[in-house]
C-alpha cells in the first residue's frame, strides 16, 4: 500500500465511514474504492482528495496530512521531502546566523591565553568553544591571516564563534573542506544533508572573510561519526585544533613541527576537494558565469519572486534610466543589450508571483539591477514591460505563483541549469547583494528539479487572471492620478 492509502484507510476506519455512500459521494463504484484504499489503484485525481476530506469532516490538520501522504505518493519519498526542503530554502532568512556566545566573550579562561609551544587537552563544549574563540579571533584580526577547516559545517558553535568574528575580520582566508553525501537522491531523517550543508555555510560569505568551500563526497557523515577519532581539525598560522565528530573531546597545539604536519594532511585533502561554491564579485564575471549557463542544451530555470525583467528591457530602456554619471555608461548600455539579445535567444523556464508583479508595480524597482545604477521606472513603463513579459508574443515561458515564496526584503535569485547555477541574495542591513556560484551537482540537481517539478494546479495564476489584475491596477492609478 501507498502512504496515501493506509492514511485515507485509517481515517475510514477512524471516523466510521460507510465506504458504499463514501465511495458514491467521490464518483467510484464501492469495489473501486476498495480497491483504492487498499493501494491496487494508480493514485485518484486531486478533486477526489478534496472530496473525501470534506466528506470525512477533517479537521485542517488532517486534511493537510492527507494531502502529504498524497503528495508522498505521487511524487516518491525522496522526491517530495528534497523538494520540501528546497521550498524551506527559499523561505528562511538564510543569511542571518543567530550567535549566542555571551560567556566566551565576556571572559575567556585563563589556560587559553597563551599556548606558547605547549598541547593542551580539551574537555567539553565550554574548553573547545574557548579554544576555537581564540583560536580564530586572533588568526582574523591578521592582516595575511589564513584559516583551514575541515569540519562540517552543521557545528553551531563554530559558525557562531566565525559570525562574532566576521564584521571585524582583515578579510581573512578560509579554506573550508565539508563532506557531502555521496548519494544526492538520499534522504536522512527526511531532510536533504547537503542541502542543509548548504544553508550552514552560506552566512559566512556575509562577513569580512574571503571565504571559500570545498568538497568531497562520503557516507553522510552523521552516520560515521563514533568512528572518527579525530574527524575534525581546525588550523591557524600559530594553532591547530583537532576535535571529535561530537565537539566533545580533542587539543590544541602551538608545537611548529605538529602544526606542519596538519598543513599538509589539510593540503593533500584540498588536492582531492572540489570548490563548492564561489563569490562572484563584479558584473562582467556575472554576465560570464550566466552565459556558461544559458549555453546548456537543456532548459534554463530562474526562480525570483519579483520578475526577472531582462528578457524585455531594450536599449531606450537602458537610456533613458541608467544614470548618466555612470563611468564607462555607454559600454554598458551595450554589454546590456548583448545580455538581452542572448537571454531572449535561449530556453529559460522563469517563475515569479504575483505579489512580486505588484511589488514591481509599485516601486519601478528592477530587481537584476544594483539600485545605484538606475532611477525607479515611470509608471507608464512599468505597466508595459510586465505586458511584453506575459502577454507579448515573445515566445517568454513565465509562470506566476498565486503565493510567494520566501521574504521580498531578503530575497533570494535563482538562475540553474544542470551544469552551473546563481544564487543571489539580497542583504538589507548592507544594502547589497551577493552573488555566488554553484557548481556541486547534487545541489545544482535539487535546486533544477524543484523549479522543473513545481505542480501547474492551484499555485499558478491563470493568464486570464493575470489580464484581469492589470486592467484593474490601470484602472486605479487612472482613479489616482
Amino acid at each position: 500500500m501507498n502512504e496515501f492509502a493506509n492514511l485515507l484507510s485509517a481515517f475510514v476506519k477512524e471516523k466510521g465511514v460507510k465506504i458504499q455512500p463514501f465511495a458514491r459521494y467521490c464518483g467510484y463504484d464501492r469495489a473501486n474504492m476498495y480497491k483504492i484504499l487498499k493501494g491496487q489503484r494508480n493514485l485518484p485525481g486531486r478533486e477526489i482528495v478534496e472530496k473525501a476530506a470534506k466528506y470525512m469532516h477533517l479537521l485542517p490538520s488532517e486534511e493537510e496530512k492527507l494531502w502529504e501522504a498524497y503528495e508522498i505518493s505521487a511524487q516518491g519519498s525522496d522526491n517530495y521531502y528534497r523538494r520540501k526542503e528546497v521550498q524551506k530554502f527559499f523561505t528562511e532568512p538564510i543569511l542571518s546566523s543567530n550567535v549566542n556566545i555571551t560567556a566566551l566573550t565576556e571572559g575567556e579562561p585563563a589556560k587559553f591565553c597563551i599556548l606558547n609551544n605547549e598541547s593542551i587537552p580539551l574537555r567539553g563544549g565550554y574548553e573547545i568553544d574557548a579554544a576555537l574563540f581564540r583560536l580564530i579571533g586572533e588568526e582574523s584580526r591578521n592582516k595575511d591571516g589564513h584559516l583551514r577547516l575541515m569540519i562540517q559545517p552543521e557545528s553551531n558553535s563554530l559558525s557562531s564563534i566565525l559570525s562574532v568574528h566576521g564584521n571585524y575580520a582583515c578579510n581573512t582566508h578560509i579554506d573550508h573542506i565539508v563532506c557531502l553525501s555521496s548519494n544526492p537522491e538520499n534522504v536522512y531523517r527526511k531532510k536533504n544533508y547537503n542541502l542543509d550543508c548548504l544553508r550552514c555555510v552560506l552566512p559566512l560569505y556575509n562577513y569580512n572573510y574571503d571565504y571559500n568551500t570545498w568538497y568531497y563526497y562520503s557516507k553522510i557523515p552523521v552516520q560515521e561519526k563514533k568512528f572518527g577519532l579525530f574527524p575534525y581539525m581546525v588550523l591557524s598560522s600559530k594553532y591547530a585544533c583537532v576535535l571529535t565528530a561530537d565537539m566533545q573531546k580533542g587539543y590544541i597545539t602551538a608545537k611548529p613541527e605538529i602544526l606542519r604536519i596538519f598543513e599538509e594532511i589539510f593540503e593533500e585533502c584540498l588536492e582531492e576537494s572540489k570548490p563548492m561554491i564561489r563569490r562572484i564579485t563584479d558584473l562582467d564575471e556575472q554576465f560570464e558565469v550566466t552565459g556558461k549557463i544559458l549555453k546548456n542544451k537543456d532548459q534554463v530555470q530562474s526562480f525570483q519572486m519579483t520578475p526577472c525583467l531582462t528578457p524585455v528591457l531594450t536599449e531606450q530602456i537602458y537610456e533613458k534610466y541608467l544614470k548618466k554619471e555612470l563611468p564607462g555608461r555607454e559600454k554598458l548600455i551595450q554589454t546590456l543589450c548583448t545580455y538581452g539579445e542572448e537571454i531572449k535567444r535561449s530556453d529559460i523556464q522563469y517563475v515569479t508571483s504575483l505579489e512580486g508583479i505588484k511589488r514591481f508595480l509599485k516601486t519601478g524597482i528592477i530587481s537584476e539591477w544594483p539600485p545605484e545604477l538606475y532611477d525607479p521606472l515611470e509608471m507608464d513603463d512599468r505597466i508595459q514591460l510586465i505586458k511584453d513579459l506575459i502577454f507579448s508574443d515573445n515566445g517568454i515561458n513565465i509562470r506566476i505563483l498565486k503565493k510567494t515564496v520566501g521574504n521580498f526584503d531578503a530575497e533570494i535569485y535563482l538562475c540553474v541549469s544542470r551544469e552551473y547555477g546563481i544564487l543571489k541574495f539580497i542583504v538589507p542591513e548592507k544594502q547589497m547583494q551577493l552573488h555566488l556560484v554553484l557548481e556541486e551537482t547534487g545541489l545544482l540537481f535539487s535546486f533544477f528539479d524543484f523549479c522543473e517539478n513545481l505542480s501547474t494546479e492551484q499555485i499558478f495564476s491563470s493568464s486570464e487572471e493575470i489580464e484581469s489584475f492589470l486592467e484593474n491596477w490601470q484602472l486605479s492609478e487612472k482613479v489616482l492620478f
